[in-house]
């Protein structure tokens, strides 16, 4: 079994912070002789180089002073040999890196007063490892004195007093645009602040105007040189606190309004209720709605919204039709305007009435097929969902286990006897339903599938072995349409060099045949085009002689001599033949069955033996035979 190292970290604790020093172990249970160690960062790809602020020793990974940069999932694994032999993967360890905060709390005491000066820094367990003694300086007030702290700190949880906020507060601005950024603290005075963007990896120092207990850093017609995450220092003696972040992205160009409507599409029927919406990218936008009304502007009023994003036409009529405008604006001064959208909205008086068509196209549909139903409305077809009908207008189709709406099309994926009927489709959209006429009617006459006919081209069933064999297959109708699948015994017949069927597959033949070839023969066709398949063909029995008759000659006069002038005659005895009266060789339990043995010329003279699978068959009470043997009659037929 592979062996799979344990990856654990010192310090242990979940929080780290930047400069802080960790290193990361990997170790095995057993002997570690022999080993070395790869390290792997958020990929298990490549493996960790030596920099100069992390190193690889032996079974550990040192990081001597931790940055934002190395978070991240950790893994480890062993090496050792020539070849070389690696370990599984360890478990991973995430490391979470952050700046470190600190909160000072500060108590104003006056001279004369003879009280205790209490400053405490609330501290994290992490910072507190590597400061295990903290100097603190305290200022008396009147006086110039120092009072020097030496002790343990309680750990807390850190938390930051510096908030940065924007007027306005958006994240995208735009060319032309003025944001100003303010940074206040909470606690107290005499902080100085200092401003940073980071940019692609750049870290930028700002410097904004400070006043009592804050600081304002303003940016003024803005360019794209401007975009980046901003942030404010505060800083007082030895205390740095950092604010929150604020992102700014800084677009060259105003942004395009973009214009939808809904129902979608660009015509409209007389009655809908029709929803334009305005958007535009990034946030605090005005929205104003206009149409042009034979090249003059006309102001429109819009939805209840605050922002006017919406403007609904109700139960629209031709006189509707035109071109409508979005645009928005936002600021003061300076005022930034969006660049206008214009769409032009056409209302026809003209109900739609949708086409409907079926695949396959032809009359002819028989179960098992796979029937679909598309429905199309002419022109702008978005926004439309589809209704169908069987038989009545009334109720529209439900979604069943062999028959499903999907869109513009009605799936039924096997065709049953019940599909038949008389069809129709149409059309809605929008919120309150917004219904097109119905479609013509398409009427689906769903039948069993043709049942294929086999025969036996040379007419007779019991072959001998050698001779050639050949079965034709054929469905009324077109035979170039199907094609043709064949069985023995309910198996499907390969095409081999032995057997093999030509053309389309109508035909079957044995080439020689022998005593394997013996059995029950069926076919059935396959549509070339629709795929579905006939009716399997009533089976015939096809059996195979165990050997080749001989026949017997006989001689008259008999006797080896012949004399001249003597008249002799050569004759071999006639071959008797054997039919089923009924005309069919499968039949049921029960039934009455003749079989009729005939010889050419005079019956009369002949008897007849009857023989059952090589046995002779003897007359009982079952079985009978009848006048003179030439039929026999099986009263009641069993296996």
């Amino acid at each position: 079994e592979t062996p799979k190292p344990v990856l654990s970290k010192d310090p242990p604790g979940a929080e780290i912070y930047t400069e802080e020093n960790f290193t990361l172990s990997c170790g095995f249970g057993g002997d570690p002789a022999g080993w070395e160690y790869l390290w792997y960062k958020d990929t298990q790809g490549a493996a960790l180089p030596n920099t100069d602020s992390s190193r690889t020793d032996g079974s550990s990974y040192t990081i001597s002073s931790a940055a934002l940069s190395h978070s991240g999932e950790y893994w480890c694994r062993a090496a050792r040999g020539r070849g070389p032999f690696y370990s599984e993967y360890s478990n991973s360890v995430t490391l979470d890196i952050s700046i470190y905060r600190a909160v000072e709390n500060l108590v104003r005491i006056f001279v004369g007063v003879a009280v205790l000066i209490f400053l405490s820094v609330i501290l994290s367990d992490a910072f507190w490892r590597r400061l295990r003694r903290i100097r603190m300086y305290c200022t008396v007030t009147g006086e110039a004195s120092v009072l020097v702290f030496f002790g343990t700190l309680r750990a807390a949880q850190s938390s930051s007093g510096v908030l940065l906020t924007a007027d306005p507060p958006w994240s995208d601005m735009f060319a032309g645009d003025t944001v100003t950024l303010t940074c206040q603290v909470t606690e107290s005075e005499g902080w100085t602040f200092i401003w940073t963007r980071y940019t692609q990896g750049r870290v930028t120092q700002l410097h904004g105007s400070s006043g009592e207990g804050g600081s304002v850093y303003v940016l003024r017609s803005v360019t794209e040189k401007n975009s980046g995450m901003y942030q404010c220092e505060a800083v007082r003696g030895n205390n740095r606190e950092f604010s929150n972040f604020h992102n700014i992205t800084v677009w060259a160009s105003p942004p395009q309004a973009v214009v939808v409507t809904d129902p979608p599409g660009s015509v409209m029927f007389t009655g809908e209720t029709v929803t334009l919406s305005c958007d535009i990218k990034g946030s605090g936008w005005r929205y104003s709605w206009a149409r042009n009304t034979q090249g003059r502007l006309e102001s429109l009023s819009a939805s209840s919204t605050e922002t006017q994003q919406k403007h609904t036409l109700h139960s629209v009529t031709e006189s509707d039709s035109g071109e409508y405008m979005c645009q928005g604006e936002r600021g003061q001064n300076p005022k930034i305007q969006s660049l206008p959208e214009v769409l032009k909205l056409n209302v026809s008086d003209d109900k739609p009435k949708p086409v409907i068509t079926h695949d396959p196209p032809g009359a002819e549909m028989y179960t098992g097929e796979r029937v679909t139903l598309s429905c199309v409305v002419g022109g702008d077809p978005a926004g439309w969902e589809y209704l169908w009908y069987k038989d009545t207008q009334g109720t529209a189709l439900p979604n069943t286990d062999s028959s499903r709406t999907d869109g513009s099309s009605y799936t039924i994926s096997s065709a049953a006897l019940s599909h038949s009927g008389e069809y129709w489709c149409r059309a809605a959209r929008g919120r309150r339903s917004f219904y097109s006429e119905y479609s013509g009617s398409v009427t689906l006459d769903i039948s069993v599938p043709p049942q294929a006919e086999l025969t036996v081209q040379s007419g007779w069933t019991e072959v001998f072995p050698t001779e050639r064999v050949t079965l034709r297959c054929e469905i009324q109708g077109s035979s170039t349409e199907w094609m043709y699948r064949w069985y023995r015994d309910g198996q499907e017949l390969p095409v081999g060099k032995a057997d093999s069927s030509s053309g389309n597959g109508d035909t079957y033949t044995i080439l020689s045949a022998d005593q394997s070839h013996t059995g029950l023969y069926t076919c059935r066709g396959q549509h070339k085009k629709r795929g579905f398949q006939s009716t399997i063909c009533s089976a015939v029995k096809l059996h195979v002689l165990r050997k080749i008759p001989k026949p017997v000659i006989t001689q008259n006069p008999p006797g080896a001599e012949v004399y001249t002038g003597e008249r002799v005659t050569l004759s071999s005895p006639p071959q008797a033949e054997l039919t089923v009266q009924s005309g069919w060789t499968e039949v049921f339990p029960t039934e009455r069955v003749t079989l009729r043995c005939e010889i050419q010329g005079s019956s009369t003279e002949w008897m007849y033996r009857w023989y059952r699978d090589g046995q002779e068959l003897p007359v009982d009470k079952a079985d009978s035979s009848s006048g003179n043997g030439d039929t026999y009659t099986i009263l009641s037929a069993d296996q």
